[in-house]
């Protein structure tokens, strides 16, 4: 889950957590694509483990619905602000190789806008290996990426796997995110031992679009692409 310097910088965190919880920043995440998510994991999945928890929001919100919820994240500055912010959750640093304590402990583990961040098919194949062993068998996985007709935009190129960079004015930062086709991510998934069970592409109603005041055009094609896997018993 190796991650670009700027998102272990504490300020960042502090700035991510702030204007993730905004009422007025990122409504279809929090509207459309989170609802999609939890809608995915099985409701007597425990304990769950929230992949790439950055400050804790997206933890805590799963929480709401599910009784056990753990977060986890490679970026100290982040787990910073989510012990802060959530003390009542429990949050660990990321480790490729899990302890033997976390062996085949989880029900259900949630990976939401990660993997587009790792950069080489080698790194991404130890993450996904990672995540199986943590997961019991027939344990689910459900995962949620930039869509790839959405990034294929960016790389000019849907069917090559290829780095682009998008600049976020908000944090004053420019993540260096990676292009797979579907068949190359589900290819990935396949390799590391997980099977397709369910693919959404969450859209937002015309009601949500008008709330807020969204013209149809910025959905006329998907935006995120969430996929649910299961570990084999």
């Amino acid at each position: 889950m190796s991650q670009t310097g700027f998102w272990h910088d504490p300020a960042v965190a502090e700035a991510y957590a702030r204007l993730a919880a905004s009422p007025d920043d990122a409504w279809y995440e929090r509207e459309v694509n989170r609802p999609s998510i939890a809608g995915l994991i099985p409701a007597d999945a425990r304990p769950i483990l929230d992949v790439g928890c950055g400050p804790g929001l997206s933890t805590a919100k799963l929480a709401e619905t599910f009784p056990d919820v753990e977060g986890t994240d490679e970026s100290e500055a982040m787990l910073a602000v989510a012990r802060r912010l959530h003390p009542d959750l429990h949050f660990s640093l990321w480790q490729a190789n899990p302890e033997p304590s976390e062996m085949n402990k989880y029900g259900a583990a949630v990976c939401a806008r990660v993997i587009e961040c790792i950069q080489e098919d080698e790194e991404l194949a130890v993450f996904l290996g990672g995540l199986r062993q943590r997961l019991r068998p027939g344990g689910t996985l459900v995962v949620s990426t930039h869509h790839p007709v959405q990034s294929a935009r960016a790389t000019q190129n849907y069917a090559e796997t290829a780095p682009y960079q998008t600049a976020d004015p908000k944090y004053g930062i420019a993540p260096r995110l990676v292009h797979r086709s579907l068949e190359t991510l589900v290819g990935a998934f396949k390799a590391a031992g997980f099977v397709l069970s369910l693919i959404t592409e969450p859209q937002p109603t015309d009601e949500q679009l008008a709330r807020h005041a969204t013209g149809p055009n910025l959905f006329a094609t998907p935006q995120r692409l969430n996929m649910r896997f299961q570990k084999p018993n």
